[in-house]
């Protein structure tokens, strides 16, 4: 493992520990949070280097899977955790290793608003008149929707003009990925029940059941178990992975890189690759009966 090209890749994760930390010692009202700032900082470099360690072994672990181009792992949402820690673990391919991002990577998208585009094929996803500007980000008011990656000014001139191009080319991303004959794993982060049966009947409409399997990631300390009340032919398979602690926050480096949080992201990866081999790589896929749900 080259853990030097490993933390250099990781630059953006370092350079905020060392601002959180800078900020704190710059400022300390007394010689003891001074120097207490100073052993928060050098913990979190230890924890850091580890977290970056074991992100080298498992990125080498999964290179067997990514290599495959007959899978295809797609987001859809509710934030940004399945594309960043997917990818971060190494089972989801770079942008530069020809990952294409889709709409749902990258934002913030309400499962209820995910079940109407995927039923209504995307229609007022991109509309002017559902676009505003609310604390900085580009938004779609009528579903809730917040391209929270897309501050610049850029993407708000000339009537939301490139974030309109910008999300045009995701959606078309989308549908060829899903109109292809690929082998594909959906994953949903999730702390709410809210719209997942409408969105579970949305997709299995509009997928190739025998290729598909919906990983649903349930963060909340409330555990997903009986979810439908009819049947769909769509595979779907929950995780229940609450988050680790009171206040954590998945984009936080304190938080992701400490045990708790590398436990927390790899539960997600491990369900996710365990999918992957049991369905896709092993041929098992078979026509499925008509419930299945596992916990």
């Amino acid at each position: 493992m080259d853990l030097a090209k490993t933390i250099n890749n990781h630059k953006l994760l370092l350079r905020e520990l060392v601002d959180n930390a800078t900020k704190e010692i710059t400022s300390p009202s007394t010689d003891k949070d001074f120097f207490k700032a100073i052993k928060q900082l050098e913990n979190d470099f230890v924890s850091t280097r580890k977290y970056l360690e074991l992100l080298a072994i498992e990125k080498e672990s999964n290179k067997s899977i990514i290599i495959n181009s007959d899978i295809e792992i797609i987001s859809l949402g509710d934030n940004c955790i399945p594309r960043n820690v997917l990818t971060r673990f190494g089972l989801k391919k770079t942008k530069l290793e020809g990952e294409l991002t889709c709409p749902f990577d990258l934002a913030i998208h309400p499962a209820t608003s995910v079940a109407q585009f995927l039923k209504n094929d995307f229609k007022q996803y991109l509309d002017i008149s559902n676009l505003s500007i609310d604390f900085g980000h580009p938004v779609n008011n009528k579903y809730k929707v917040m391209f929270n990656h897309e501050r610049e000014q850029r993407f708000r001139d000339n009537d939301f003009d490139e974030l309109i191009k910008r999300y045009e080319l995701r959606v078309k991303n989308f549908k060829n990925l899903i109109n292809s004959n690929k082998h594909i794993l959906f994953v949903l982060h999730t702390k709410s029940r809210n719209g997942l049966e409408e969105l579970v009947h949305a997709l299995s409409n509009i997928v190739n059941p025998d290729k598909s399997v919906l990983l649903i990631a349930n963060s909340s300390s409330i555990p997903i178990d009986k979810l439908f009340a009819t049947t769909t032919n769509l595979r779907v398979e929950i995780l229940n992975n609450p988050e680790p602690y009171n206040g954590y926050t998945w984009f936080s480096t304190k938080d992701y890189s400490s045990n708790e949080g590398y436990n927390y992201e790899k539960n997600i990866v491990d369900k996710a690759r365990s999918i992957i081999e049991s369905y896709f790589i092993k041929n098992q896929i078979k026509t499925i009966p008509d419930k299945h749900i596992t916990c």
